[in-house]
């Protein structure tokens, strides 16, 4: 029953690995985010992140789905002097939760536990609960005008940016 059961979990990352590696495309920006910027005056801007530098952000203000249909929309630059909070969430946040989830829920087969608890109750639970946390978590960034606060956001995502390129 382990066999079958590691087998199946072996299918079910290498499925998740191959959709990921596919979803590559050219006219995608580099940075995957979503991003809500809520400046000083109280305005919220939502849209993809593009890029930073050390002193602003660059905000396609369409979705991923306007971006591949090539729309036009005017770029958005936002200087750090009029922000006060950035929220940030990864584009395919719940399919990393699920994975993480579901390793969690197989945990029981090394510690010798019944598959077929395993099979009906821990992983199953783990897939859902992770792939609902994943999918709704964002990241906070508490920027209030602060150019030492933006600078750690800068590094933040430009960290991200340098481990994909």
């Amino acid at each position: 029953m382990k066999p079958k059961i590691l087998l199946a979990l072996g299918i079910i990352l290498f499925a998740q690995a191959r959709v990921a590696a596919q979803s590559n495309f050219s006219s995608e920006p580099k940075f995957k985010y979503r991003i809500w910027i809520h400046t000083v005056s109280g305005n919220v801007i939502k849209g993809i992140l593009i890029g930073s530098s050390d002193s602003t952000v660059q905000v396609y203000p369409g979705s991923f789905s306007d971006w591949k249909k090539g729309r036009e929309f005017k770029m958005i630059s936002e200087a750090y002097s009029n922000i006060s909070i950035i929220y940030v969430k990864k584009r395919a946040g719940w399919l990393k939760g699920m994975l993480i989830g579901g390793l969690i829920g197989a945990i029981p087969i090394v510690f010798g536990e019944a598959g077929g608890y395993v099979v009906v109750v821990t992983f199953p639970l783990g897939l859902v609960s992770g792939a609902i946390i994943g999918g709704i978590s964002k990241k906070k960034f508490e920027i209030g005008t602060d150019p030492g606060q933006f600078k750690k956001f800068h590094q933040k995502v430009s960290k991200k940016e340098n481990q994909k390129s």
